[in-house]
C-alpha cells in the first residue's frame, strides 16, 4: 500500500509540473477555460456518480452477507 502511494504522489508531482510549465501561453489558457467553465460542477458529478452506486451497491451486498452468516449459526 505504501508503494502504491509513493508511485501515486511521484506521478502527481510530475504531471503537476508539466501541467504548470507554461501557464500563460495560448493553449493552457484555452485548456484551463475548457476544463474549468460553468458545468464543471456537473461533470464532475456525473464522473463521480457510477463510484457512489458502485459503492452504495457493495454496501448492501456486504450487510446482506452479514445478515445470512448470523442467522446460519
Amino acid at each position: 500500500m505504501a508503494a502504491a502511494l509513493r508511485w501515486v504522489c511521484l506521478f502527481t508531482l510530475i504531471a503537476t509540473s508539466e501541467a504548470l510549465a507554461c501557464p500563460d501561453c495560448p493553449t493552457a489558457q484555452l485548456v484551463q477555460t475548457s476544463v474549468f467553465d460553468h458545468r464543471f460542477a456537473s461533470h464532475l458529478f456525473l464522473i463521480s456518480l457510477p463510484l457512489l452506486v458502485l459503492g452504495v451497491i457493495s454496501g448492501l451486498l456486504y450487510r446482506i452477507g452479514i445478515d445470512e452468516r448470523r442467522g446460519a449459526r
